[in-house]
């Protein structure tokens, strides 16, 4: 994993209304997703 994405995880979480366990990220765009602007 490239960086840290517990922030990207949360959002995206509240964002779909399910758990944070729930949310997973395609491993071939996780640069994408780090870069991604939060908030």
């Amino acid at each position: 994993m490239p960086a840290k994405l517990d922030l990207q995880k949360r959002i995206a979480a509240k964002l779909m209304k399910c758990g944070e366990t729930r949310v997973r990220f395609d491993p071939e765009r996780l640069d994408d997703v780090a870069e991604a602007i939060t908030r």
